[in-house]
C-alpha cells in the first residue's frame, strides 16, 4: 500500500500540533541583557521621506510593505485619531503615487480599513469588522475584486487566510486556542495548530471570556506565530511547523499585560517578553543559532535610553517591524523626532526607514 503522506498528532506542553518538528529549546538569562547596535544585524538603512497626499493626512504608520517598486502604507489620519484608516501607495523614494480603492461596491460607502497584507504578489486589505469584506489587489496596487469573508482572520499565507478561534473551559481553568487555514480557492478549512491557555484566577472565578490573541507576520516563504501567553513561537513552511520554546531563566513574573510585538526579520525571530515591568525583545537567529538578549527601557521623560541602538544613521532607538519582504525591516519616525533631518519645505509628517536584514 502507498503512503501519501504520514499525519503526526502529539501533545507538549498543552500543544497540539500538526507535522511538527522536534521543539527547539532557547535558554534566555534573564539577568544577562544589554542594548544592541542595529549594524550587528543589519548591512544598510535607507531613509525614504513620504510625500503628504493631496486631502489626506499622513498619520501614524502602523503597518509597511515593501511590494515591487513600491512602498505601501497603512494610515491613520488626525481627525481619526491615529486608527487605521488608509492604504497609501508610494514610490521607493517616498513620492505619493495614490490611495488604495476603499469604496463599497454595493453602498458606495468609503470603508475604514484595520489590516494590511501580502502574499503570493497580492495584497490584501481587511475592512473594519462589521463590515465582513477584503479586497485584493496587484502588486502595482489596481484592485482585482473585493468579497466577503465568513470568518475574520489575523494573516494571508500559502492561499489561505489564517485565523485563530478561542474557546473557554472553565473547569478546567483553561482557554483553547485553535489556528485555522481557509483556503482562498476552494473555502476549504483545516486546522493547522492547536495550543492552550491558562486562565487567571479571577477570569475563572467570574466565567470572563477574554483572550489575547497571537502576533502573526510572513517572512519570504515562512509564518511565523507567536502566542501572546506563551514563551514559544511557531514557524510554518509549507505543512511544517517548527517550534522555538524560550526557557527564561531568573526571571520576574509579569505583572503588565503588554510586551512587545513579536515577528519574524528574514532569519531572525523577533521574540517579545516581559519580566516583572520591564519589556525585553530577544532577536535568535535560526540559522546560526545566535540570539541577543535586549532591555527595552525610558528616562522620567519617556525617552527610550535601551534597545535597538540605530548606529548607521544615528536615529536613535528603533523597533524593527516586518514588512513580509524578508529581507528587509522597517521602522517609522516623526518630524518632532527627528528635527535636525527636516528642513521647513518638508510636508510629510513621517518617515520609513528601510532596514536590510543580514
Amino acid at each position: 500500500m502507498k503512503i501519501a503522506y504520514l499525519l503526526v498528532l502529539f501533545v507538549l506542553n498543552g500543544v497540539f500540533l500538526r507535522g511538527q518538528q522536534k521543539p527547539k529549546e532557547i535558554i534566555v538569562n534573564v539577568k544577562k541583557y544589554n542594548s544592541l547596535n542595529l549594524s550587528e544585524i543589519a548591512e544598510e538603512v535607507v531613509m525614504v521621506t513620504l510625500e503628504s497626499p493631496p486631502n489626506l493626512s499622513l498619520y501614524k504608520i502602523s503597518k509597511v510593505l515593501l511590494v515591487d517598486k513600491f512602498i505601501y502604507v497603512l494610515s491613520g489620519s488626525i481627525e481619526n485619531k491615529g486608527f487605521p484608516e488608509h492604504v497609501l501607495q508610494f514610490d521607493l523614494k517616498g513620492g505619493f503615487i495614490k490611495e488604495l480603492d476603499r469604496r463599497n461596491k454595493e453602498t458606495g460607502v468609503l470603508m475604514k480599513i484595520t489590516k494590511l497584507f501580502f502574499s503570493e504578489s497580492k495584497i490584501y486589505v481587511k475592512y473594519e469588522q462589521k463590515v465582513k469584506r477584503y479586497a485584493v489587489f496587484n502588486s502595482k496596487g489596481v484592485l482585482q475584486y473585493s468579497k466577503k469573508y465568513l470568518d475574520s482572520f489575523m494573516s494571508v499565507f500559502n492561499n489561505s487566510l489564517w485565523n485563530e478561534n478561542v474557546s473557554f473551559d472553565f473547569d478546567k481553568g483553561v482557554a483553547l486556542h485553535s489556528v485555522e487555514k481557509r483556503n482562498i480557492t476552494s473555502n476549504k478549512v483545516e486546522i493547522a495548530l492547536e495550543f492552550k491557555e491558562d486562565l487567571r484566577p479571577r477570569a475563572i472565578k467570574n466565567k470572563i471570556e477574554s483572550s489575547i490573541l497571537s502576533n502573526y507576520s510572513v517572512s519570504g516563504n515562512k509564518l511565523f506565530i507567536a502566542p501572546y501567553f506563551k514563551n514559544v513561537g511557531y514557524i510554518i513552511n509549507n505543512n511544517a511547523i517548527a517550534t522555538y520554546e524560550f526557557r527564561l531563566t531568573n526571571n520576574l513574573p509579569g505583572i503588565m499585560p503588554i510586551k512587545p510585538n513579536s515577528c519574524m526579520l528574514n532569519n531572525y525571530v523577533k521574540f517579545g517578553y516581559m519580566s516583572g515591568r520591564n519589556p525585553f525583545v530577544y532577536l535568535y537567529n535560526i540559522v546560526n543559532n545566535k540570539g541577543y538578549n535586549i532591555k527595552i527601557s525610558r528616562d522620567e521623560n519617556g525617552q527610550e535610553i535601551s534597545g535597538i541602538q540605530d548606529d548607521i544613521l544615528n536615529t536613535g532607538f528603533v523597533g524593527l517591524m516586518n514588512t513580509n519582504k524578508k529581507e528587509i525591516a522597517y521602522f517609522t519616525k516623526r518630524k518632532y523626532e527627528l528635527p535636525e533631518i527636516f528642513n521647513e519645505s518638508d510636508s510629510s509628517d513621517s518617515v520609513v526607514f528601510l532596514v536590510k536584514i543580514k
